[in-house]
């Protein structure tokens, strides 16, 4: 076997057992369980004002504690 035929075949194995180690890393990605609140095009009242605000709060809190879970696991 010639010389580059060997440096060839061995880039390609190298090649794929690197990939391999790729291909077999956790593809899973965590993702929030928050709902997004609802933003209507106009307001009819105050107390439609005050809810959105309190769905605003309360998803923000849901975002920010998942990625306060996140950092911890990391």
């Amino acid at each position: 076997m010639t010389s580059k035929l060997k440096l060839s075949k061995l880039i390609t194995l190298s090649a794929l057992l690197f990939a391999s180690q790729f291909a077999a890393a956790d593809t899973y990605t965590p993702s929030p369980n928050c709902s997004k609140p609802y933003k209507p095009y106009e307001f009819n009242s105050q107390w439609e004002v005050d809810n959105f605000n309190d769905s605003v709060q309360r998803y923000k809190r849901c975002i920010n504690d998942f990625i306060e879970e996140q950092n911890d696991a990391v």
